[in-house]
């Protein structure tokens, strides 16, 4: 008896662990409870978007189809939050706007604070990138308080991460330190392996802006190790930049290229076209710390034209930032191509040369 009721239990762990994307999203699509349906794609779709961010569309998508169908505010506000969050980490910032602003409006009707908070912080991500940064410091402040009346930890953590990196991009490393010290104290005190990464990565980061390379390197390498046990693969581009980096500056040559080689292959799989302008310009320091000045040249070209195109894309386009409303399905694909040469990388105006932090979370 206890034998049959083993095997049974090992063929419907088999079969779990087995199970495909498809019949996943069908099993969810198909709960009746129209709560538990989208509360179920969300948290499917925000679970894949470092490691799987074709299907956390696909999640994204029915979340948000279903939403629409229950007529409901609170589940349309958590559709429109995710399908922010996916737009903004591939770095489409005016439609991750637009989502994220949406979602602060449905949120606000309901006297939702906890989702209003999520939302502020979300737009404060977006506009630190776009450098708009008075209102993305009025924006992370603003949910640092809502946080701090809910007792929030978790998102109190990333709030402080968020006002770090703002101090950071404005060459405040000291301040940023200081923040990122603190969220790594909650981090740890949550288990959440993500925070923990982030912090030990932007710490990492304002180190080496300050010049302490070996203390440095050992946070950077901290948040990659936690980026990896998680299968964190879009972030984890991020990371082998600011080692290649660091170990650039120390002359580490051949350990440095290892990360580039990395940082280059994940830059061209999950299309992360801001990491690919900060690549660029590492390469270009590495050949020409190797006397290959023709290669060296070569890429501080590539960095240059590729940033000065989207400054002046980012110019041009300014104006479509004050747009709230997201667009339809049809005009998906009749504005894609302008939204992203428009957003890919309207950050580098500034980011390029003063930041490499990511802090891309909710």
């Amino acid at each position: 008896m206890y034998f049959k009721l083993f095997i049974l239990f090992f063929l419907s762990c088999f079969i779990g662990n087995a199970q495909s994307a498809d019949s996943l999203l069908f099993q969810l699509n198909s709960i009746e409870n129209d709560t538990e349906s989208v509360n179920q794609l969300y948290i499917q779709g925000f679970s894949l978007r470092n490691s799987d961010p074709d299907n956390a569309w696909i999640f994204a998508d029915a979340c948000y189809k279903k939403a629409i169908k229950s007529n409901n505010q609170k589940h349309l506000a958590k559709a429109y939050n995710l399908l922010g969050i996916l737009n903004y980490k591939k770095t489409h910032y005016l439609k991750a706007l637009q989502y994220q602003k949406k979602a602060l409006t449905l949120n606000q009707n309901i006297h939702n604070q906890a989702g209003c908070a999520i939302n502020l912080s979300n737009l404060g991500n977006i506009y630190s990138d776009i450098n708009y940064f008075k209102l993305a410091e009025s924006s992370y402040l603003q949910a640092l308080q809502l946080n701090n009346k809910l007792g929030n930890t978790k998102e109190i953590t990333r709030c402080l991460i968020n006002i770090a990196a703002l101090k950071h991009t404005q060459k405040q490393d000291n301040a940023a330190v200081l923040n990122l010290k603190q969220a790594l104290i909650y981090a740890n005190e949550l288990s959440d392996y993500e925070l923990i990464a982030t912090c030990n990565n932007n710490i990492g980061i304002a180190l080496t802006s300050q010049n302490k390379l070996d203390t440095s390197l050992a946070y950077l390498q901290e948040g990659l190790k936690m980026r990896v046990l998680i299968d964190d693969e879009v972030d984890l581009a991020n990371s082998y930049l600011n080692i290649a980096d660091v170990l650039t500056k120390q002359k580490k040559y051949d350990e440095a290229i290892n990360y580039i080689s990395l940082a280059d292959n994940s830059c061209i799989k999950y299309e992360i076209f801001d990491e690919l302008v900060n690549l660029y310009s590492i390469k270009s320091e590495w050949f020409e710390a190797q006397g290959k000045y023709d290669s060296a040249i070569t890429y501080l070209k590539k960095h240059q034209n590729l940033k000065d195109s989207l400054i002046t894309i980012a110019r041009e386009n300014t104006e479509l930032i004050s747009n709230e409303e997201p667009f339809s399905d049809t005009e998906k694909e009749k504005t894609n191509y302008k939204i992203i040469a428009l957003v890919a990388l309207i950050s580098l105006i500034l980011g390029s040369i003063t930041s490499y932090f990511i802090f891309r979370k909710r």
